[in-house]
């Protein structure tokens, strides 16, 4: 059985807590994964909010699925194309905490969008 989130929200500095408290209404489909994935797709949009100005004139949608073996997420939002850097610097380290935390991930670029994607195994 697989538990799914599909949510369009606007962007802006609230973004984050509305995926969030999206993720909160599932049904336990995360298990222990929980707090990874929430942590994940928190600074997915905190990047998206931050980086690309994704402010609240523009739309985050966000897709999750959970399923027994693994949990996807995607993130998708306008903005300018941008190289993944997942080394951490002195103030950049969300990419680096999503490869840290996730088995597969990635950054692609479709209709003018970014989409950035993570994957955890269970």
């Amino acid at each position: 059985m697989q538990e799914a989130l599909v949510l369009t929200t606007k962007g802006g500095k609230e973004a984050a807590a509305r995926i969030r408290a999206a993720l909160s209404a599932l049904n336990g489909g995360l298990g222990e994964k929980r707090d990874d994935v929430r942590l994940l797709a928190t600074e997915l949009v905190t990047n998206a909010v931050l980086h690309d100005g994704v402010d609240h004139e523009s739309f985050l949608h966000f897709e999750l699925r959970a399923a027994s073996d693994r949990i996807e997420a995607v993130l998708e939002y306008p903005g300018e194309p941008f190289m993944p850097r997942p080394r951490p610097d002195e103030f950049h380290f969300g990419l680096h905490l999503v490869d840290c935390l996730s088995d597969r991930w990635g950054v692609e670029r479709s209709n003018d969008k970014n989409r950035v994607w993570f994957e955890i195994s269970r």
